[in-house]
């Protein structure tokens, strides 16, 4: 699993959380170091769990938000673009209109979870699920 978020500390339960399962994950705080470790090997990830607003990283990347702000949602188009069938789930408590009607729409498959909302449990069962997602579809190519 691949889980990028510049704010680990807000994460830390949710990190637990998911170590406790025994999933295996990546944790990267700028989206440009999640990314190229993405592009190393982009078929060896089930799932990318990507923070909605994030700081801009200091090299090779574009603020889209203005105040030194990217959004979680162009780190996963550029990450579609090597994957599109990889799980994304997003994570924010950020409740902008616009931003979160973007993530609604993103490609499929993807989810939104609100870190204010989400309890630990909670957020375990939606990564195991879109984990899933990628596993079935991988065997099914595997057996095509």
């Amino acid at each position: 699993i691949l889980l990028v978020d510049d704010d680990l500390f807000a994460m830390d339960s949710y990190v637990r959380a998911l170590q406790e399962t025994g999933m295996r994950m990546d944790v990267y705080e700028d989206a440009a170091e999640g990314l190229g470790a993405f592009l190393k090997n982009p078929g060896d990830w089930t799932c990318a769990i990507l923070d909605v607003m994030m700081s801009v990283p200091t090299e090779g990347w574009e603020e889209d938000q203005g105040e030194g702000q990217t959004t979680g949602l162009t780190l996963a188009k550029k990450i579609r673009v090597a994957r599109s069938d990889l799980p994304i789930v997003f994570l924010t408590n950020n409740r902008d209109g616009s931003v979160l009607q973007e993530v609604r729409q993103f490609s499929k498959p993807s989810k939104y979870v609100d870190k204010r909302e989400a309890r630990p449990e909670e957020f375990v069962r939606t990564i195991q699920e879109m984990a899933t997602i990628s596993t079935a579809t991988t065997e099914r190519s595997e057996n095509a």
